[in-house]
């Protein structure tokens, strides 16, 4: 190599290399060593796809798979490399085929760019536009909650008064406690909601219902909403999308205020945000639009690039849409853009669908359900609301439940809280396993949150619903209609599977 040439390969920071056809590495500049923590001997030889992430490993065996059958030069998405003890490094990779002496792919000649800390910038400064987000939003969901919980105190507070001195006045005590209900649920809907928003990276995809999660984001966008636009909603009757309620509200309260920001100043009534749903084969789609100023040809590739924005400086970070576009896809999903100036923008999210059921029987039959939880106004609760299509048995613990169900007692379904003092869900669950396999796999589990990390990779590794507290009545028939029709599809052979697997 000339004197020349290798100096400055020494003093660039990116990597460059040369592999065979099988990506095994030939040459690497010095760069290796300050990138990979570890000496370019270390390296040589070995076929680039071994020295990354499982996770990243098909990606870049399909990379090279294509160079070498003759391909145009290719981009590599960051993707992880890991060598000794050291972090995994991100690492971005551009190779082109390099031809040999019969004029055949004979490798490849590429670079490697460490954007490590490009990521962990951009991830903080993600962070820190959801908190100033949340920040925004906190006072107007203060607000939200002050409201309904003023007037089911008090009507709460007549009711028992009015029953305490023998009322005769039944109407007004139902009318009171109907209110109370109204508020509650108000209340219950706002919980809900930031919960949705409150949930971790690797929350599991389970079935979502797209209604709930649209009505979920246009509550918690309705501040941005309201001021600007008219919001219209077309929602089809659509399969569940198998996602990730917590990343699916965050993409699309991202794309409603987006919209809501698009709009010119003029009368709100004239400013139009819309969102409409469809299925498309095996996936099912949400469509936000807006007639609002849209967006130049020119700019229109890029805006799901990190920190491009068309915003003012202190207005904007430019990395709403790129986030968007990350949980998207780590849903197995796409995103997609299409504008016209003057005219409006909308984006479209396509996600995998669930296999739709059988029709359900024309007269479901009376189930015995059992419910776990140590709280027992919980129990009551649910008692009332079950025992009308159900036989209902209660057990504060899941050692009283536990020992019911060695002892021989029987039910279609179990309702357990997550989290108890003598052993909590995630234990009756294993016992469980091993004493009735199938009634753990019918088990719901109820949750205010899973708080600890256990919790959550236990929840993470089973595939039963879940139910967040507070929940509807709704809530709780829905999660049980899906339980016991999946045991009876398995019982006769048709197992639930998505109809899209996630990549």
């Amino acid at each position: 190599m000339m004197p020349d040439l290798e100096a400055l390969l020494r003093e660039l920071r990116d990597v460059v290399f040369r592999t065979d056809v099988q990506g095994r590495f030939t040459y690497l500049s010095p760069a290796w060593a300050a990138v990979a923590g570890a000496g370019v001997d270390e390296a040589l030889g070995r076929p680039f796809p071994e020295l990354l992430h499982e996770g990243d490993r098909e990606a870049a065996r399909e990379l090279f798979a294509t160079l070498a059958r003759g391909g145009d030069d290719r981009w590599l998405r960051p993707v992880r490399l890991l060598l000794r003890d050291a972090p995994p490094r991100l690492v971005e990779v551009h190779a082109a085929a390099c031809p040999g002496n019969d004029g055949a792919p004979a490798g490849t000649l590429g670079t490697l760019r460490d954007v490590t800390g490009r990521r962990t910038g951009a991830r903080k400064m993600g962070e820190g536009r959801e908190l100033d987000a949340v920040r925004t939003l906190a006072v107007g969901v203060a607000h939200e909650i002050s409201n309904p919980l003023a007037y089911v105190t008090s009507n709460l507070h007549f009711a028992r008064d009015a029953l305490a001195e023998g009322t005769e006045d039944v109407a007004e005590v139902q009318r009171a406690l109907a209110d109370a209900s109204d508020g509650a649920e108000r209340v219950r809907c706002i919980v809900r909601d930031l919960k949705l928003l409150a949930r971790g990276e690797d929350a599991p995809r389970i079935p979502v219902s797209l209604p709930h999660v649209i009505e979920a984001a246009a509550g918690l966008a309705r501040s941005e909403l309201e001021p600007r636009a008219r919001l219209v909603r077309e929602l089809s009757d659509t399969p569940h999308a198998f996602a990730d309620e917590g990343k699916l509200a965050q993409v699309l309260v991202n794309l409603l205020v987006n919209a809501a920001q698009a709009m010119p100043p003029r009368p709100v009534e004239e400013n139009v945000v819309r969102v409409r749903t469809w299925r498309e084969d095996a996936r099912v789609g949400i469509e936000v639009s807006d007639n609002g100023v849209g967006i130049g040809p020119d700019i229109l590739p890029r805006v799901f690039d990190p920190f491009f924005t068309t915003r003012r400086p202190g207005q904007g970070t430019g990395l709403g849409l790129a986030i968007s576009r990350t949980h998207v896809e780590a849903l197995g999903g796409e995103i997609t853009a299409a504008s016209r100036p003057g005219e409006g923008t909308a984006f479209r999210v396509l996600l995998p669908a669930v296999a739709e059921a059988g029709e359900p029987p024309a007269s479901a039959p009376r189930r015995r359900v059992l419910l776990v939880d140590d709280e027992p106004l919980v129990l009551s609760a649910l008692r009332r609301m079950l025992a009308r299509a159900h036989d209902v048995e209660t057990a504060t613990s899941g050692r009283d439940a536990l020992e019911r169900i060695r002892g021989g007692a029987h039910f279609d379904v179990v309702l357990c809280d997550l989290m108890m003092p003598d052993l909590g869900g995630p234990d009756l669950h294993r016992a469980l396993c091993e004493v009735d396999a199938p009634l753990a796999s019918r088990m719901i589990f109820m949750t205010g949150g899973a708080f600890t990390a256990e919790a959550r990779a236990f929840l993470d590794g089973v595939p039963n619903p879940r139910l967040g507290k507070p929940f509807a009545a709704g809530e709780v028939a829905s999660a049980l209609e899906f339980v016991l029709g999946r045991a009876d599809q398995t019982r006769t052979g048709s197992a639930y599977m998505p109809s899209s697997t996630p990549r």
